[in-house]
């Protein structure tokens, strides 16, 4: 196959030029760059690349979008953990197969005839050309808009006060698996030149199945850390109002203690009170030493608990003054 003018290729491939700026969207969004200016330096060489390249081999826009900007790119120009951006990776070059599957398949619907790899055709129907193409990047930045808008949910829940960590085996291994089969499955096709429309489109469904399990896994990844969230709040939640009943049972017996204590002192002042009325000081001041050399032994017993020390030394101090009051009354009395 002869080559083509430049200014030919240039204009076959400008169009798949938002296809690239799609999953530069995606990553931005979801990934961490290294640098801002090494990055915009890569990315403009992969534009041109996209532009320049002709197809000996394969489709250009195929070949940069997947290797460089599907593969390298995630794995060598941003920072994370290996597995998120593996990940990334496996749904971008899973996007883009979906993507130029339903291009092509547009393509060669709107230009019956013409061999899916030819780009002499492709100039000859250009209308049929840009019709594609535009079916293409319509279709790669709806899916990755919404395969974006559920990994940032799910990363959200991850931030919610757990422990984050690297992204899950599974959605790092799915995806890549996932995308590798597409591959097998869809490059052939794409490149066959008596490829059928109707094969297209077979294979078509089946990579969009591919891209909703995607979206089902993100999903359910979100919702399981989201539960799990939940039940951690509410553990959390639970020790806290175990910690405040304890609390509150702890002032009631508290409270109770203090109030046991108030009646029984009210009982020995009120004992001690008759004894010194009946003129029985002696009897009167003994009670009182014995009942205040009690308080001293509960209060040392109860170690630690400054309500009820400080209740015995105004105990001890009220009975100290019935005695004196009861000794002062003996003399009286004698």
């Amino acid at each position: 196959m002869a080559e083509e003018p430049l200014f030919v290729r240039v204009a076959l491939n400008a169009w798949f030029v938002p296809l690239h700026i799609a999953a530069f969207i995606f990553q931005d969004r979801i990934l961490r760059p290294r640098g801002a200016r090494p990055l915009a330096l890569v990315r403009a060489l992969v534009v041109a690349l996209a532009l320049l390249l002709d197809d000996s081999v394969v489709n250009p826009s195929s070949t940069v979008s997947i290797a460089l900007t599907g593969v390298v790119m995630p794995l060598a120009c941003f920072t994370g953990p290996v597995r998120e951006r593996a990940a990334v990776a496996g749904l971008l070059v899973s996007t883009v197969c979906f993507a130029e599957l339903v291009g092509t398949a547009v393509w060669m619907v709107a230009a019956p005839g013409i061999a899916a790899s030819s780009y002499a055709g492709s100039w000859v129907r250009y209308d049929a050309h840009v019709v594609g193409t535009v079916a293409a990047v319509a279709t790669e930045f709806a899916w990755l808009a919404v395969l974006a808008r559920a990994w940032l949910e799910m990363r959200a829940e991850t931030g919610r006060g757990a422990e984050r960590g690297e992204t899950p085996l599974v959605l790092a291994v799915f995806p890549v698996f996932q995308a590798c089969g597409m591959l097998v499955l869809a490059t052939p096709v794409m490149i066959a030149p008596d490829a059928d429309p109707g094969l297209l489109f077979a294979v078509t469904v089946p990579c969009a199945l591919c891209l909703v399990s995607d979206l089902a896994v993100l999903s359910a990844s979100g919702r399981m850390r989201q539960q799990a969230r939940m039940e951690r709040e509410a553990r959390e939640l639970s020790a806290r109002l175990d910690e405040v009943l304890w609390q509150s049972e702890e002032r009631l017996a508290n409270a109770l203690q203090l109030a046991h204590i108030r009646h029984d002192v009210r009982n020995h002042l009120y004992v001690i009170g008759s004894l010194a009325a009946q003129g029985d000081a002696r009897a009167a001041c003994d009670y009182a030493r014995d009942l205040a050399a009690g308080l001293r032994d509960r209060s040392r017993r109860a170690a630690g608990r400054g309500a009820s020390e400080t209740l015995a030394r105004e105990a001890r101090s009220a009975l100290d003054g019935a005695g004196r009051r009861g000794r002062g009354g003996g003399r009286d009395g004698s």
